[in-house]
């Protein structure tokens, strides 16, 4: 899941709910770990903490497709659930 505020109390609150379920591999990118409840339960808590400015996007992370990294990552990959960029 990866998201664009403009507010830094948005973008902090946003941080902290996304790292209670995922990982974080960017400064705003997070690789989730969730039931498709709970996806559904935080896609709508972090569509209210974006607001009508910002923008939200979540999409499914394929354990059989390959993932290529440029650079060093941040953290660890999960092998299965979301993963938004």
């Amino acid at each position: 899941m990866t998201f664009d505020v403009t507010s830094d109390r948005r973008r902090y609150a946003l941080t902290r709910r996304l790292e209670r379920f995922g990982t974080r591999v960017a400064y705003s990118v997070f690789a989730i770990r969730a039931s498709d409840e709970q996806l559904g339960r935080l896609v709508g808590e972090c569509d209210r903490l974006v607001g009508e400015t910002g923008h939200l996007l979540a999409l499914p992370f394929c354990p059989s497709c390959d993932v290529v990294v440029f650079g060093q990552d941040r953290e660890e990959l999960p092998e299965r659930g979301w993963v938004a960029w």
